[in-house]
């Protein structure tokens, strides 16, 4: 992060909010709103004003969590004063902030694939997020139902915002779990069943990571590379209806996009977007084998728009066409 941005008096902000205010409800306007006896999810679109995105609110039983994915213009600075009681975990996947709160000797700079966990009280400062680049977060909180239910209320000891060592680097282990928040798309009982267990998954991998006696960088030797590149193969699997280029990919990992083309080829002996292709044809194949799935729909299954462009790469890479695949079977 540039030292300027950590000196306050050096530090500009073109959107400056002092109300005392939720910052989707500030910044954003409600796009969809669901609410069950289950849980409830508000999901709200970044004012044009302000920037481009999204941010989504889910709350069920004691667990809040927001997900948030916007690009401001500008800087912003959002002035607040309130009361919390809760256990808070924050993730920033991508870009800057920094928390200043009243009556503290130090800043807290939280930039990207950083993360923390502490106990919340009555806070009372400000936040400084970066504009004018990706700003991708992951936070949660849990109440003090929600620590007693799990029995630890009382069985650990949480460090509070203003602690040393307070920032930690997110952990492969974390990040894996972050990926499947942000992509997974479930309703109802499924959908609260699995928050539940993400979470938790996240609560047990945030405590491990503050028992570690040293930060883990993103990247630590040729062993940390190659536990990237086996995610990025696994991503690719998982989630074989989409298409991703080699930027977005090496985002997710932060891994340099050279090191991601030639180690990816090195390990694996395909490059990714052949790599990609081979499973997407894989996956085709198997569906054509085992059912009668119209050949346009197996198309949009993994990815293709259009399923004149899916057989013309069927064809390439078997030799014949989807139609003419299923005939001989």
């Amino acid at each position: 992060m540039d030292k300027k941005r950590r000196k306050k008096n050096k530090w500009k902000a073109s959107h400056i909010i002092k109300e005392n205010g939720c910052l989707e409800e500030l910044i954003g306007t409600i796009s969809n709103k669901i609410h069950n006896k289950e849980n409830a999810l508000k999901e709200y679109s970044i004012s044009p004003s302000y920037g481009k995105g999204t941010i989504s609110i889910y709350t069920f039983n004691d667990i809040w969590l927001s997900i948030s994915n916007f690009k401001l213009h500008n800087d912003l600075l959002l002035t607040y004063e309130k009361q919390y009681n809760s256990l808070q975990l924050v993730f920033l996947l991508d870009g800057e902030k920094i928390i200043t709160l009243n009556g503290a000797n130090k800043d807290i700079v939280c930039e990207n694939q950083q993360c923390y966990m502490a106990k919340i009280y009555d806070v009372n400062g400000n936040t400084r997020i970066s504009g004018g680049k990706l700003y991708k977060e992951i936070k949660i909180r849990l109440s003090p139902i929600f620590l007693k239910k799990m029995g630890i209320e009382n069985q650990l000891t949480f460090k509070d915002l203003t602690d040393t060592k307070l920032i930690r680097p997110i952990t492969n282990e974390l990040s894996k779990v972050l990926r499947e928040l942000e992509d997974y798309k479930l309703q109802g009982i499924n959908h609260r069943l699995f928050f539940n267990a993400k979470v938790l998954e996240l609560l047990v991998f945030q405590i491990e990571n503050y028992k570690s006696s040293k930060p883990t960088k993103a990247l630590n030797g040729n062993t940390e590379v190659i536990k990237h590149l086996y995610g990025i193969r696994q991503y690719i699997i998982d989630n074989i209806h989409k298409n991703y280029t080699i930027k977005e990919l090496s985002l997710k990992v932060g891994l340099n996009e050279f090191v991601l083309k030639k180690e990816f080829k090195r390990i694996f002996g395909y490059s990714v977007n052949q790599f990609s292709r081979k499973e997407k044809m894989r996956f085709a194949q198997n569906l054509l084998k085992t059912t009668q799935i119209p050949i346009y729909e197996i198309a949009e299954k993994i990815g293709y728009k259009n399923a004149t462009h899916f057989s013309v790469a069927f064809k390439k890479y078997t030799g014949i066409t989807p139609k003419k695949f299923r005939m001989r079977l």
